[in-house]
């Protein structure tokens, strides 16, 4: 049984059958094998997001226009049990177009390669997005809002090396990884640092989905923030309307610092109504606390691009309110976005003190 939280979205093995629109499904394809065939299916794959930022804050002025994420890559099914998916990272405004490896991993499942059977029992390894916390488990295809909060980021881990054990059984859903601690642009090698990270959800109903997520530190590492260990306590309801209009996110997140990084605790509230087929109204509220100076840092966008920040954005307690509308063209697959945040941090004793206004503006498209 596929839980109704969504769980696979940490797979990040698509399936053609979801797909919201015939022209989006078909134009990627490249080969489904013939009954048989050791190779089931060869799809290209690719995310496009672009946006632009204005931040209007006491402390000055910033704008800024990105490809948010630009990448391309292959999904390929094979020997009736496996997957391979690799996508990369391209940057058409640098110097150089290719930038680093996004995910690149093997997927076995004894029960088949299809997305239900990846669900039901998965082992994985390579380079994957380890997934902490309820709205770092929403895959980049279907965020409601430009960017995730800001204590999810901090705590969430960087793309690297991991060996993956997930499934599913009855109403509960389950996902075991161990992770290299190296931060790095392509592999990362498990050497002096490494992390754990366990996921737990249940389901006591459609559509409803409570979550636990553990995330513990082994030594040194460079792929999150100084912790020891890191919790997320997280109920999902009704995130693809397939039960409603109506969907939201509460999610509670705690992070035990060390060496020099305090500890610091968070909640999360994301609502967003569905007004017809083609609109969607997105509202957030985030609060985020240090327990000392600096173990908070403001969002690298856009709230860091402010030239005249004091103490380099860094406080110990941080508030924002967003608000904004989708038009999903063809679901999420191809949406225009826009939206307005205000967030206030207050710096402490350093004065690292913001507070202002962040507008949003963007295109989000997948296949």
């Amino acid at each position: 049984m596929l839980p109704a939280g969504d769980p696979v979205a940490s797979t990040g093995v698509a399936d053609r059958a979801e797909a919201e629109s015939d022209w989006i499904r078909l134009l990627p394809n490249l080969h489904t094998g013939a009954e048989g065939s050791p190779v089931q299916s060869v799809d290209l794959t690719g995310i496009v997001h672009l946006q632009y930022g204005h931040v209007d804050a006491a402390q000055g002025r910033a704008d800024e226009f990105e490809f948010r994420r630009f990448r391309f890559g292959t999904d390929i099914r094979f020997l009736d049990h496996f997957a391979f998916r690799g996508k990369v990272n391209f940057d058409p405004e640098g110097d150089q177009f290719y930038k680093s490896l996004s995910q690149v991993f093997l997927s076995y499942s004894p029960y088949g390669n299809g997305k239900d059977d990846f669900a039901r029992f998965r082992v994985e390894a390579g380079k994957i997005k380890a997934r902490f916390s309820g709205e770092h488990g929403i895959s980049p295809k279907r965020l409601k809002t430009f960017e995730r909060s800001l204590l999810a980021n901090q705590l969430a881990p960087s793309k690297t090396s991991s060996i993956l054990v997930g499934g599913s059984e009855g109403s509960f859903d389950y996902v075991l990884s161990a992770l290299a601690g190296e931060a790095s642009t392509e592999f990362s090698r498990f050497g002096d640092g490494s992390l754990l990270l366990a996921k737990i959800g249940y389901s006591p109903r459609p559509a409803l989905r409570l979550g636990l997520d553990y995330l513990t530190v082994f030594g040194d590492q460079e792929i999150t923030s100084d912790i020891s260990h890191a919790l997320s306590l997280s109920a999902s309801h009704n995130p693809r309307y397939s039960h409603g209009d109506l969907a939201f996110l509460v999610d509670l997140l705690f992070g035990a610092g060390d060496h020099e990084q305090p500890d610091v605790f968070g909640l999360v509230l994301l609502s967003s109504w569905q007004l017809g087929p083609k609109w969607e109204l997105v509202a957030r509220y985030q609060y985020a606390h240090s327990d000392g100076p600096d173990g908070l840092r403001l969002q690298r966008r856009y709230e860091r691009a402010v030239e005249d920040l004091a103490d380099g954005g860094w406080g110990e307690t941080y508030h924002a309110a967003y608000l904004g509308a989708n038009f999903r063209i063809c679901g999420d697959q191809l949406k225009l976005m826009t939206g307005i945040e205000y967030s206030h941090m207050d710096g402490g004793d350093n004065g690292g003190d913001f507070d202002g206004w962040t507008w949003f503006a963007g295109l989000r498209t997948y296949f």
